[in-house]
C-alpha cells in the first residue's frame, strides 16, 4: 500500500482556466430547481381560468414554448360568450366570472380594491404567480390599456410567465450565480484539476 498527499484548494484559489471548468461541470450537473414551481403555477392558471394546455416546453430559449387554446366561453362556461371578447365585456367577464383568483390576493370583493390586485401570489404561493397573472392584473385595472381579446391576453399571460423563466435560467446559468453557490456553501474544495474533493 502506498500513500498519496494531492493538495486541495478553495475555488478562488484555483486557476483561471480551471475555474472555467469548474463552472462549466456545474453548469452541466445541477439542476434547476425553480422548473417544478413554475409548471404548478402554469398549470394553477389553466384550472382557474377558461384555457386547455396544449404541448409546451419550458427553457428551451425560444424552442416550442408553451401552445394552449382558449375553448368558447359558452361550450365549457355557460356565458354565451367566446373567445374573442374583448374591452370592457372582456373585463366585466373575468370581474364576474374568473376575479376570485385574485381577489384571493386583496381579500376583498370591492372593486375600489383592484389597485392592489397582484401584490401577493394567489394560484401556488409562488412568485411566479405574479408573472403569470401580470397581464390579467394590468388590464383589470386599466381595461383601455389592452386592445386585444381574451386568446391575446392569455398568450400575454404565458409569453410573460416564459420571459420570466427564460430570466431565471439565465441567471441561474450565468457564471456570477455559479461562484455565488460555490462559495455561498463555502465548504467546497477542488483537487488542482477542478475535480471536487
Amino acid at each position: 500500500m502506498r500513500t498519496v498527499e494531492k493538495a486541495v484548494y478553495k475555488f478562488n484559489e484555483l486557476s483561471d482556466s480551471v475555474k472555467q471548468r469548474v463552472i462549466s461541470e456545474w453548469r452541466q450537473h445541477d439542476e434547476f430547481f425553480d422548473g417544478g414551481e413554475i409548471v404548478d403555477t402554469m398549470k394553477a392558471f389553466v384550472d382557474q381560468f377558461p384555457v386547455e394546455l396544449g404541448d409546451w416546453e419550458l427553457g428551451g430559449y425560444r424552442g416550442k414554448g408553451i401552445c394552449y387554446t382558449v375553448p368558447s366561453f359558452s361550450e365549457d362556461y355557460g356565458t354565451g360568450e367566446d373567445c374573442t371578447i374583448k374591452g370592457l365585456r372582456l373585463w366585466k367577464y373575468l370581474i364576474n366570472n374568473r376575479i376570485s383568483v385574485v381577489r384571493v390576493a386583496y381579500g376583498s370583493k370591492k372593486f375600489a380594491d383592484l389597485r392592489n390586485v397582484g401584490d401577493e401570489c394567489p394560484l401556488t404561493g409562488m412568485c411566479w404567480d405574479c408573472d403569470v397573472l401580470e397581464p390579467v392584473v394590468g388590464f383589470l385595472k386599466n381595461p383601455a390599456s389592452f386592445d386585444g381579446n381574451w386568446h391575446d391576453l392569455v398568450g400575454e399571460c404565458f409569453s410573460h410567465l416564459e420571459s420570466a423563466y427564460e430570466r431565471a435560467l439565465e441567471d441561474w446559468c450565468s457564471e456570477e450565480r455559479i461562484i455565488e453557490d460555490i462559495e455561498e456553501a463555502g465548504d467546497y474544495e477542488f483537487y488542482d484539476d477542478g475535480s471536487i474533493y
